[in-house]
């Protein structure tokens, strides 16, 4: 089982200058829980989170739902990992290939990162 550092993990994000590669610290997803655990602030949190899921998707306010993760629904991953810790599921392995970069569990990782965890182990990296 390989052990992997978390820092040197990459994630794929949507800028203003179109998708982009960049280490998992620079997750959105990483921001929020960061905000929320240094300065307990989650209104800010949910402000980053919505902002960038505008940046991505189109924003319906009739339920607030965003493509295929709404805020309440990251804040119960979040919660969730807190109780529970790092949730991989059989049907929903992390992947990650092997220059490092996720695939499928941005949201996971990150969140267990902004928590202060350094390292996962993972049993294969995974071959697109």
């Amino acid at each position: 089982m390989p052990e992997i550092q978390l820092s040197d993990l990459k994630i794929t994000k949507m800028t203003s200058e179109g998708w982009v590669t960049a280490p998992l610290s620079e997750s959105p997803y990483y921001e929020c829980i960061r905000i929320i655990h240094k300065e307990q602030d989650g209104i800010k949190a949910r402000n980053v989170f919505i902002d960038y899921m505008k940046d991505m998707f189109l924003y319906d306010t009739r339920d607030g739902k965003i493509c295929e993760i709404s805020w309440s629904r990251f804040l119960g991953l979040y919660q969730l990992m807190g109780a529970e810790g790092l949730i991989q599921p059989d049907r929903n392995e992390l992947r990650i290939d092997s220059n490092m970069e996720i695939h499928d569990g941005q949201h996971r990782l990150a969140v267990w990162y902004a928590m202060g965890n350094e390292s996962i182990h993972i049993n294969k990296f995974w071959n697109p």
